[in-house]
Order: structure tokens, then sequence, then C-alpha cells
């Protein structure tokens, strides 16, 4: 079952570290880093969202709801 998310993360993500954003492999990820998520884009680890602007969340993939939530 959880093979079937591998292809679902994205291979790569935009952080700011060290006060300049960056691209850098999703598997380097840090805590601490600051992940910038873009409208329609997987997100590359568990996050903590301390800012949002009229954020749905699609969790078809996990639950089957079809519906944007």
């Amino acid at each position: 079952m959880m093979a079937q998310f591998e292809n679902f993360i994205p291979p790569e993500a935009y952080v700011i570290r060290d006060g300049r954003q960056q691209k850098i492999d999703a598997k380097y990820i840090v805590p601490g880093d600051v992940v910038v998520v873009n409208t329609g884009a997987n997100i590359p680890a568990d996050l903590v969202l301390y800012k949002a602007n009229e954020l749905k969340v699609n969790n078809a993939s996990l639950t089957g709801e079809s519906e944007d939530i």
C-alpha cells in the first residue's frame, strides 16, 4: 500500500533555509526548513502550516473522498 505513495511525493521542493529560497531534493528537508508550497503542488513532507490563503486540501488518495476540504 505505501509503495503507491512513493511516486506521489515530489522529488524536489523549494525551501527557505539560511535566509534564502532554494530548490533542494525533497529527501533533504530537515526540521527548521520553511517549505514553500504553491497552488496545485503535492506536499513533499509532513508540514505544519503557519500561513495559508484560501487553502483547500484533496485527500482522495487517502480517504477516497472526492470533495476538497
